[in-house]
């Protein structure tokens, strides 16, 4: 007996057939002994993949959403999802543009997978991408400024001064200051300094919550012995006192008043005797 493959797909295993050989495409009979079931499906495994094959490679730096796109080469795929970092999975399609709202200045990953009719679900192609939408702050760089109060350049001084300074800046949260052009340290106002008599520079700088520096403010004064700055005041006020005696007897004179100039010469002299002295008291003492 002859029988068609469609033949034997129609025979149930209860159903006794004849023994069947295939050759060179011919169906050949034997002796029937044997029930035949037709084979089992064998079922789909295979997971189907996505590409990505348009968009910012990984790694890349990006201002805007980016825009991704990609495909599976298996025809059975149904199913496309994508996600950014650990989100639920959601349905999308290609091209995809991410979504940025939300989502921080920070490297972030986008993963597609695909699902097949059967229920497969591939493996996810991923791409990372940094995104960098927040304009980055523009960085201070004005350095604030500092003022010397006291003592005022040039000055002398009888002892160590006590320098005051100051800054106009609310930017400013210190200052660093140098004496004789050593190295700048933190400081504040007033500063008590331990000079000895001579010529000393004092130089102050403010500095900003952004490690700005500004340029140095300076002043110079001169440091004497407490007895020669004695000396040079009593020299200052011998010679005013020389300047009002004179300009008294000046004024008796034109008054033809003999009794006042006479009184008047004696003060004068004293006066220049009294500036003389103090000359050589500042000379003795400074």
């Amino acid at each position: 007996m002859r029988l068609s493959l469609r033949s034997l797909a129609r025979a149930r295993s209860t159903r006794r057939i004849a023994a069947l050989s295939i050759s060179a495409g011919l169906l050949v009979t034997g002796d029937p002994s044997c029930e035949w079931d037709p084979p089992a499906p064998v079922p789909d495994t295979s997971a189907p993949r996505v590409i990505i094959d348009e968009g910012p490679e990984s790694g890349a730096v990006v201002t805007t959403a980016p825009r991704y796109a990609f495909y599976s080469a298996d025809p059975d795929t149904v199913l496309k999802e994508c996600r950014i970092d650990a989100a639920a999975w959601t349905e999308c399609a290609s091209p995809y543009t991410v979504d940025i709202a939300g989502l921080a200045d920070a490297a972030h990953t986008l993963a597609v997978r695909a699902t097949d009719r059967v229920g497969n679900v591939g493996e996810p192609a991923s791409r990372t991408f940094v995104l960098d939408i927040v304009p980055d702050p523009v960085p201070d760089v004005t350095a604030p400024s500092a003022s010397i109060g006291f003592p005022v350049d040039g000055q002398r001084v009888g002892a160590a001064p006590e320098v005051a300074f100051s800054s106009p800046d609310e930017e400013t949260v210190g200052f660093e200051c140098s004496l004789d052009e050593d190295a700048f340290s933190a400081c504040s106002s007033p500063v008590a300094l331990a000079t000895t008599p001579g010529r000393h520079v004092f130089a102050v700088r403010a500095v900003d919550a952004a490690g700005n520096r500004g340029e140095s403010a300076t002043v110079a004064f001169r440091q004497f012995e407490p007895a020669c700055v004695a000396a040079r005041d009593a020299l200052r006020a011998a010679r005013a006192a020389v300047v009002q005696a004179r300009a008294t007897l000046a004024a008796a004179v034109d008054a033809g008043d003999r009794p006042a100039i006479r009184e008047a010469r004696d003060v004068r002299d004293d006066a220049l005797a009294d500036r003389s002295s103090a000359r050589d008291a500042v000379t003795l003492a400074c």
